[in-house]
């Protein structure tokens, strides 16, 4: 009986998606679609399209680059790739628009890729070749240097970053999650997510904030990454890393921080504030030592549930904010301001 209402479940959620998307009902079907590995390790398929994640001919999500542009290119992870917004509303999608009423030449290139460390250079080098990309908005994830030792940036052993996976082979389960995600009560989700965390963890001692090599690791590739995108002919703009806690990283929101910390086990939950403290002030001071344009959407992005749709994650709202932030930072003629 268990194994037909299983099966059943299963045939329904694969109709489901065949109505709704058009998918195969033949073949796995999730956000894994839309990438690939390549030579420089995960990247975009060219073309893919999962829901509202939809790839153009050059492996990036969004529309045609068009010609004869002034080409921005924005690197980062999930954050930036769009996630819980509306189709079209992430934010470099909304930078475009932002950045076409100053001048209807601008051409906006969302090269993120989620889970991607910002010190990935062989991929972003290559991205602002492909694109001729003038300016390049770098937005770093302070938690993807937990745990690892040593920067990507120049690293020849960190060349190809990541792997592109197959999605799971049923579908079922990830609907029921999801719909088990939006109906159970608050109380009762963050009590699995702390029981998932604790469980993970084990026994082992949790960790107070990233390692001293870790924070070098993070530092190092914000010298690193920026060199390389001037040395390719493009501008570098350094944003902070917002979150739904705020600038001062008070615990007003403890049902995201656990839905946090389910990613990242190992870490004590007042080791997330210390580590995107610490990482925003180097972004700060590295940017005044070295030159490089500085945008403080730590600062500048309320914190709370109207910008953000989880701990980093941006909403509509969340997403239009950095836009518009992002954009007063140009000018006309195609350059960043002075």
């Amino acid at each position: 009986m268990i194994l037909l209402a299983g099966a059943t479940f299963e045939v329904l959620a694969r109709v489901d998606d065949w109505v709704r998307f058009g998918a195969s009902p033949f073949a796995r079907y999730d956000i894994e679609e839309v990438f690939q590995t390549g030579e420089l390790g995960k990247q975009g398929k060219p073309l893919a399209k999962f829901k509202k994640w939809e790839m153009n001919s050059l492996g990036f999500r969004g529309p045609e680059l068009a010609a004869d542009s002034w080409t921005v290119l924005v690197h980062g992870a999930s954050e930036s790739f769009g996630i819980f917004e509306s189709a079209g509303h992430e934010y470099p999608r909304l930078l475009e628009r932002e950045l076409r009423k100053l001048n209807p030449r601008y051409s906006v290139v969302n090269a993120a890729m989620p889970g991607m460390r910002f010190g990935r250079d062989a991929y972003l080098v290559d991205a602002i070749q492909r694109t001729n990309a003038k300016a390049v908005v770098i937005y770093p994830t302070p938690l993807g240097y937990f745990g690892i030792n040593e920067g990507v940036c120049g690293n020849p052993k960190s060349r190809v970053m990541g792997q592109a996976t197959r999605g799971p082979l049923l579908r079922a389960p990830s609907k029921l999650y999801d719909y088990l995600k939006r109906s159970l009560p608050g109380q009762v989700s963050d009590f699995f997510r702390s029981t998932h965390s604790a469980l993970q963890a084990g026994s082992t001692p949790l960790a107070a904030s990233w390692s001293r090599d870790d924070q070098i690791a993070f530092e190092a590739d914000l010298k690193c990454i920026t060199d390389k995108v001037r040395e390719a002919g493009a501008a570098p703009l350094l944003l902070t890393h917002a979150t739904m806690f705020g600038p001062r990283f008070e615990m007003d929101y403890p049902e995201m921080l656990n839905a946090w910390q389910r990613f990242y086990p190992e870490l004590d939950k007042s080791g997330f504030g210390r580590i995107e403290i610490a990482a925003n002030e180097l972004i700060r001071s590295v940017g005044v030592s070295h030159g490089f344009k500085v945008l403080d959407i730590a600062q500048g992005i309320e914190p709370g549930p109207k910008m953000f749709s989880d701990f980093v994650h941006f909403s509509d709202a969340g997403a239009q904010a950095v836009a518009s932030q992002i954009a007063a930072k140009f000018g006309v003629n195609g350059l960043l301001e002075q």
